[in-house]
């Protein structure tokens, strides 16, 4: 008897700072959860160049209707975990991220950029942002906060508004304390509110928070997913589904400080750093003293230019021609480094020195 699969949904990690534009990032792998999930539905977990494909078993001639039914509510869950230590050097994403936050992705955001089905909350920047910052807790975690009312009303709702918990708690001195308990709930998106103001939105999972995983995808066949998300029909019938999670890479302020380590006769105003393509104006700077006591003349890229694999070619450092000196030319000067970048409070400075 022969077993057919189709594909279910496929999910793209793409990222522009490559050459190919597919990411070379992340390990993806199903939750423990999922594993379960997937076993049961007789689904097939599988990874691909640019990402990884669920697929699933058809059921005789009908490619389209699955053996088992993928009946409403159903939920598959993807840890994504970093490769790259200096991912967020060369990604445009937020550098003060902390291991008790992932970035959360899911088909209930309902993002459509140029036809593309993308996970990302930010659908008009097409690119995964602060927006899906997310904080990460165990599933029993107390909250603490100052307040000078007599009591607090917390409420705890789950991804879909219903709610889990509805509190009164009297503050003592000044403080008020919630204990957090999901231990007999799944896993999952919740919100948290005081006195009906939201205080955190977090996501519970006791196995993830010891691992932590750069991000967080889920699937979702609900009633509430719209059609062009969902992918499987309201007949039951799979609709493959192509996503995407797309990254940019971050553009920095490009600053290369040039040291006349053997032209030691060269003066600031001798110098010059030139890129036609781009058109970009590196402008000269103030010599300043570097900490071994050497001299350094800044050259300040007048825009920002992006962190790419593929070097941009062209960047020509150049000395003045003079009457008596001999001229000094070189062509594509190095890229910028992404193993260290500078952040500052309006930028973030690539710096890379300059021999000569």
């Amino acid at each position: 008897m022969r077993i057919d699969f189709q594909k279910a949904f496929a999910v793209e990690v793409l990222h522009d700072y490559y050459r190919d534009g597919i990411s070379a990032d992340f390990l993806i792998a199903p939750t423990p959860s999922c594993q379960q999930q997937l076993l049961k539905q007789g689904m097939l977990f599988k990874e691909t160049p640019s990402g990884f494909v669920v697929l699933y078993e058809t059921a005789g001639d009908e490619a389209s209707e699955p053996k088992r039914p993928l009946a409403s509510p159903l939920t598959f869950s993807f840890v994504l975990w970093s490769q790259e230590s200096f991912l967020l050097n060369y990604s445009n994403l937020p550098l003060d991220k902390t291991p008790d936050q992932i970035f959360y992705l899911s088909n209930r955001d309902k993002s459509i950029n140029d036809g593309q089905l993308l996970l990302s909350a930010d659908s008009g920047a097409q690119f995964l942002s602060a927006a899906d910052l997310l904080a990460l807790r165990p599933q029993r975690f107390q909250v603490d906060i100052e307040d000078s009312s007599d009591s607090v009303v917390w409420e705890l709702t789950d991804s879909k508004g219903t709610l889990v918990d509805r509190r009164r708690v009297a503050t003592v001195e000044g403080n008020n304390s919630y204990l957090v308990d999901l231990r007999e709930q799944a896993p999952g998106l919740y919100r948290l509110c005081c006195d009906g103001e939201e205080h955190l939105k977090f996501y519970a999972a006791d196995r993830l928070v010891s691992g932590f995983p750069f991000g967080l995808i889920e699937i979702f066949i609900d009633p509430a997913i719209s059609n062009d998300f969902s992918f499987v029909a309201a007949d039951g019938s799979v609709q493959f589904r192509n996503y995407r999670l797309k990254l940019q890479a971050r553009s920095t302020t490009w600053e290369y400080y040039v040291v006349a380590k053997y032209e030691t006769e060269v003066t600031p105003n001798d110098l010059q750093i030139s890129l036609d393509e781009p058109a970009v104006n590196f402008v000269r700077q103030p010599a300043v003293s570097l900490a071994d006591g050497s001299t350094a003349v800044p050259f300040v890229a007048g825009a920002t230019l992006p962190l790419s694999q593929q070097p941009l070619t062209g960047i020509t450092l150049q000395k003045k021609k003079g009457p008596s000196t001999p001229r000094l030319v070189i062509d594509n000067l190095p890229n910028p480094s992404v193993a260290e970048i500078i952040p500052e409070a309006d930028r973030v400075i690539s710096r890379t020195y300059i021999y000569v």
